[in-house]
C-alpha cells in the first residue's frame, strides 16, 4: 500500500525535526502518523532516513519504541544503529542487527567504529559478534579499539601481554 502525499510530507517533516534535535516533537508526530498509515504501507525507507539523521540517544529511543514497525535490513547504515544500540540493549537484540551488517559486507564498518568507541560499546559489539559465531571479526574489533587507545580492549585482545 502506498502513502498519501500528506503522510509522506509528515514523515519528511518528522525526519527534519529529528535532524534539528526536536526529538519529543518528532516522536509525538510519528506516533500520530503511524496510527494513520496502514501496517502494510512501505515506510521502511523512513527508518533508514532516521538512522542517517538522528544522534545515538535518539536512535536508541527510536528503535525501542518504533523499531518493530520498520524492516531496516536493507538500510546501508545499520552499522550506525548497531554501534548506538551496543551497550544500551540486550546482546540478543543487537546480534541480528550486527549479523545483517556483516551480511551486507559492511563488517569493516564495525571495526572502524570500534577505534573511536568506549569499552562498553566495544564489549557489546564483541559479545554480539561472538554470539553469531564471528570470532575473527570480534578479535578485529578488539584490535581496532586497542589501536584507538582503549586499554580494556587491549587486555581482552591480547591477554598474554598483560599477565
Amino acid at each position: 500500500m502506498s502513502l498519501s502525499l500528506d503522510q509522506y510530507k509528515s514523515l519528511l517533516h518528522i525526519k527534519e525535526s529529528l535532524f534539528l534535535k526536536k526529538r519529543e516533537e518528532a516522536f509525538e508526530e510519528l506516533r500520530r502518523v503511524l496510527k494513520e498509515i496502514p501496517s502494510d504501507a512501505d515506510v521502511n525507507w523512513f527508518g533508514c532516513n532516521v538512522i542517517d539523521v538522528a544522534d545515538c540517544e535518539t536512535l536508541v529511543q527510536f528503535h525501542l519504541e518504533f523499531g518493530n514497525r520498520f524492516d531496516l535490513r536493507n538500510c546501508m547504515n545499520l552499522n550506525k544503529l548497531a554501534t548506538c544500540l551496543a551497550s544500551k540493549v540486550d546482546v540478543k537484540v543487537l546480534a541480528p542487527i550486527v549479523k545483517t551488517v556483516i551480511a551486507q559486507g559492511r563488517g569493516n564498518k564495525l571495526i572502524e567504529a570500534a577505534s573511536s568507541s568506549n569499552y562498553e560499546t566495544i564489549k557489546a559489539l564483541v559479545d554480539a559478534l561472538e554470539l553469531i559465531g564471528e570470532r575473527n571479526l570480534a578479535t578485529s574489533v578488539l584490535n581496532s579499539a586497542c589501536r584507538g587507545g582503549v586499554k580494556e580492549a587491549c587486555e581482552k585482545a591480547l591477554p598474554v601481554a598483560y599477565t
